[in-house]
């Protein structure tokens, strides 16, 4: 059993929100409520030891300069993480403009004219939906305003990011009422009709937002010879191993990537590969819960890594990162930029792993 931390209380809240719905027509308003309050009670029952894990991690260090803190928080947090109003406006813009919210709420009122036996279902459904909003958006606000007020930094920054699984619940809503309807239908031709605006929309969708039908059909192909991994190894596979096995546990691994975009695969050294990272450009978030006075320092060597990768030449980009890498007591750097022999040569590391991607040196 595992209770996800960011969408176990939307979720539970919205599903808990829509169980209203199902008590007897007979029942008073007080009992309705304490039933509520036993369900919503048996759902904190099996979230409390992973929420006290979670909070767990909670930083309580002192902050001295809050503005500061939160202008790191703000700078390298996702767009319109800590602005609500606005993340909603761009969330609506984005579904409007994709027409997912205008073919969900017209398949909505459709759903609701031609399917009469579902509207139980549907009144369910919207439950639901303003469940999520409470969570990701009005709890979220409120919280936005009470910090403002109080000069304190930010209590959580995740729930917003449950507004996204308004999507799925806009698409059944597209295709629900359509759906009620072609089974109605005794006529072959409306029927198939209707079956083929159905294909139209779903396939309109997906002509837009792009999913990743290759990589569902490599892994529906690797499930259909039995097995669960089918790829073969990747040059992030071989770097993994060989600090699996050339390094000690606990030492230090500074992890650069001259791509911004790609700085996520240094997390694979952390999880994956069982060293600990002496940097990482990711750790602004798990900093910024955890612990927030780090925050300044993190800041300071980012800025430096960023100098770094302005740097044009190879080479000189190396010896930066080496001497960084001693200031943060790392064991060995990992590079994915290419250098020459001669300039490899030239430095005070010994390669224990080079391949197409990677270059792993250790540290005298």
């Amino acid at each position: 059993v595992y209770v996800h931390p960011i969408s176990a209380p939307a979720w539970g809240f919205a599903v808990w929100l829509g169980l209203w719905l199902f008590h007897p027509r007979t029942w008073m308003p007080g009992r309705r409520l304490l039933v509520m309050l036993g369900l919503g009670g048996v759902f904190l029952v099996v979230l409390i030891p992973f929420a006290l894990n979670y909070l767990s991690y909670r930083g309580q260090d002192p902050v001295q300069d809050v503005g500061a803190v939160l202008s790191i928080l703000q700078t390298y947090a996702p767009v319109n993480l800590f602005n609500v109003p606005a993340a909603l406006v761009d969330f609506l813009s984005n579904m409007t403009n994709s027409l997912l919210i205008p073919l969900g709420l017209a398949g909505l009122v459709f759903t609701w004219w031609v399917d009469r036996g579902a509207r139980r279902q549907v009144k369910v459904v919207l439950f639901w939906v303003a469940g999520l909003l409470i969570t990701s958006v009005i709890i979220p606000w409120g919280e936005r305003l009470l910090e403002a007020r109080l000069n304190i930094l930010p209590l959580e920054t995740e729930l917003l990011r449950c507004i996204r699984y308004l999507v799925p619940l806009l698409l059944i809503f597209s295709l629900w009422g359509l759906a009620g309807w072609v089974r109605r239908q005794e006529r072959k031709p409306l029927r198939w009709a209707g079956i083929t605006l159905g294909i139209l929309l779903v396939g309109f969708w997906g002509a837009t937002n792009h999913p990743a039908v290759g990589d569902m059909l490599d892994a529906a192909a690797c499930l259909g010879r039995a097995r669960l991994v089918c790829a073969e190894p990747r040059p992030l596979d071989e770097l993994l191993t060989s600090l699996r096995e050339q390094t000690q546990p606990g030492e230090g691994v500074f992890f650069y990537n001259q791509d911004l975009s790609a700085t996520s695969q240094s997390l694979s050294v952390r999880y994956a590969g069982l060293r600990p990272l002496v940097y990482s450009y990711r750790d602004s978030g798990i900093l910024g819960y955890a612990d927030r006075a780090e925050l300044p320092a993190w800041l300071e060597i980012t800025g430096e890594v960023a100098a770094i990768r302005a740097l044009s030449d190879p080479g000189e980009r190396a010896e930066r990162l080496l001497l960084l890498s001693e200031e943060l007591s790392a064991g060995t750097l990992v590079i994915d930029f290419e250098l020459s022999p001669a300039e490899l040569a030239s430095l005070p590391a010994r390669v224990l792993m080079q391949n197409d991607t990677y270059t792993l040196l250790q540290l005298p």
